[in-house]
């Protein structure tokens, strides 16, 4: 889930032809259980929409034919989106799904209701969320059993009448790598496009965004040229969207290479020949077709929302004999040693120390996703500290890296201290005591329940890793293809913009400069991490209000309305066909 300092960096670390979206869509809006907290105000459902791909993808699950997406909105506001103040459509970051931007939405639009004022937020589920299976955390959360959801995914418990089928490998998923930068973004225009018919309210009122990644296709859906003909301009993507929203992300960064190939034949028949290199590779499933790397794959992923429905239902119980009965697969045993391991020792030694350790629910919870304990930027969050036993500093996986720390009594019980209660300190080896946590930003209890709690998965267990490939591909420039559509460069930083930038996160605080006059914000949050700014509990540790939702509300009724332009085409290139076929040609010949 990450965009750091351009867009290449973010798709690393993070990382087909469609339907059109002008036809009627069958589409169904069900409602689905507000969760607890300040949000009396707010409504939510499931948004479902019928949108079949095209013949040529092949057997495809059905599931997979439609689109989905979280609708939150004022209780007792209008029905039809379209006489709201505004509606937000907001796209996740890699890996992640729809339930992860729920904390940012239900602050948005409570916010907007304490005002008077109706905001939409939806919030959406990439295609490739079609392949996940909940049946087993349902059961577990409906039962107040995780052991449950262990059970069913891991020893053939029969829920419903329905067993569990298996992690999907990579080599039975042709269709995925379908999923593409292309599908993608066809994908977010249909359902704009779907439930705003208004082409007016849809370039004055309508505002898109995404987390990490989201907020690059962000910007590639207001560059995008939806019919390929540039002159018209009439299916531009800025249509779309009257501004942006990027949390730690840009949607006006992704463009540093745009015209790269530009001035050298030999630079655009190299970036050519490696688009169709690497795009054959994931077809054939050289490159695995889905992010699967077996310690950040389907089952680890499953087994994290897992973490999350325990540390709701079992808080402060030893986790301890739920760890155990967890199998010692090579993802599980892989995750465990990567991301709970104070050194190399600890790393490679025969059973993982965390299957000897006794956590509460809530230290697991925590041992897996907080700052100080999780080394993968992308997945980090500011939710507080162990308590109950000693703690020394991690040098596994980096030996110099951000400081971390460990419990490491194995035989001792250890809790956990929530995000505005005191935190703890811990020995350094050369006996000093430091703090581990300077400032806490997300409610331990809010991260685990949206992590299991759906209707929506927080989660993309069946991550397309083509999007990343065509995403790291059309950052540095290449213009080949389906990215021919890339036009309208400029569009994100012409049109209102709000950039929120995690101070521990991962994106850059440098936004290109807008024309005069346009709104362009730019709000650096110090101790957020990555995930904090869409997870971020909706009271401080020190009495304030989550800042994110805020500004965010504040950014779309301000300028909700209001239109701004023109959009520049981009820098076009005098190359011809015959220039770059001489240049493959020269290639071969060095």
């Amino acid at each position: 889930m990450s965009l750091p300092r351009t867009l290449v960096a973010a798709a690393l670390a993070c990382v087909g032809l469609a339907v059109p979206a002008t036809a009627a869509a069958e589409r169904t809006d069900v409602p689905a259980p507000t969760p607890p907290g300040p949000f009396a105000d707010v409504l939510k459902s499931v948004v479902t929409i019928d949108a079949p791909l095209p013949d040529n993808v092949g057997p495809v699950p059905a599931a997979c034919q439609q689109l989905r997406y979280l609708r939150y909105r004022r209780d007792g506001g209008p029905a039809d989106p379209q006489q709201a103040d505004s509606v937000l459509v907001i796209m996740p970051g890699t890996l992640a799904g729809a339930g992860s931007l729920e904390m940012h939405a239900l602050q948005t639009v409570q916010h907007a209701a304490d005002r008077g004022k109706s905001i939409e937020y939806w919030a959406l589920d990439r295609r490739s969320n079609c392949l996940e299976d909940r049946t087993g955390l349902d059961a577990g959360l409906a039962s107040g059993d995780s052991k449950r959801a262990l059970d069913y995914y891991y020893r053939g418990l029969e829920v419903d009448g329905r067993t569990f089928g298996g992690f999907a490998k990579t080599s039975q998923l042709r269709f995925v790598a379908d999923f593409d930068l292309r599908q993608t973004i066809e994908d977010y225009r249909a359902v704009i496009v779907e439930g705003l018919t208004d082409p007016d309210f849809r370039r004055t009122r309508t505002f898109c965004g995404g987390h990490s990644l989201g907020g690059a296709l962000t910007g590639l859906l207001m560059a995008w040229d939806f019919d390929n003909d540039p002159a018209t301009r009439e299916d531009a993507g800025y249509h779309l969207c009257a501004g942006s929203i990027a949390l730690d992300s840009s949607a006006s960064r992704y463009n540093t290479g745009a015209t790269m190939g530009a001035a050298d034949p030999i630079v655009a028949a190299i970036t050519r020949q490696t688009v169709q290199g690497v795009r054959n590779a994931v077809a054939a499933n050289i490159i695995p077709r889905t992010f699967d790397f077996g310690v950040i794959g389907p089952e680890t992923m499953m087994l994290l929302e897992g973490i999350g429905l325990n540390a709701q239902l079992n808080p402060d119980a030893d986790s301890a004999p739920l760890v155990a009965q967890t199998p010692p697969t090579p993802a599980v045993d892989g995750a465990m040693r990567l991301l709970q391991s104070r050194t190399w020792q600890d790393a490679v030694a025969r059973t993982p120390r965390l299957r000897r350790q006794h956590l509460s629910g809530e230290a697991l919870l925590g041992a897996f996703m907080d700052d100080n304990s999780q080394p993968l930027s992308f997945i980090k969050t500011s939710v507080g500290s162990y308590t109950g036993g000693q703690l020394l500093p991690k040098v596994f996986p980096f030996v110099d890296g951000p400081l971390m720390f460990y419990p490491v009594e194995d035989a001792k019980p250890y809790g956990w201290a929530n995000y505005d209660e005191p935190q703890s300190t811990a020995t350094r080896g050369d006996g000093r005591l430091f703090t581990t946590a300077a400032s806490e930003v997300t409610d331990v209890q809010d991260l685990a329940r949206v992590l299991h709690g759906g209707p929506l998965d927080f989660l993309e267990h069946y991550y397309p890793t083509m999007l990343t490939v065509d995403a790291v591909l059309a950052g540095v420039g290449s213009r080949d293809g389906d990215f021919s559509r890339i036009v309208y460069t400029d569009a994100a930083r012409v049109k209102p913009r709000l950039t929120l930038v995690a101070g521990d996160g991962l994106a850059d605080a440098r936004e290109p400069a807008p024309p005069e006059g346009v709104p362009s914000e730019v709000l650096v949050l110090p101790g957020y991490d990555h995930v904090d700014v869409i997870t971020a509990a909706p009271v401080q540790s020190d009495g304030t209000r989550e800042k994110t939702a805020l500004a965010t509300t504040d950014f779309v009724l301000a300028n909700a309305g209001r239109e701004f332009g023109p959009v520049p085409e981009a820098a076009t290139t005098a190359l011809t066909e015959a220039d770059v076929t001489a240049a493959v040609a020269q290639l071969r010949k060095r």
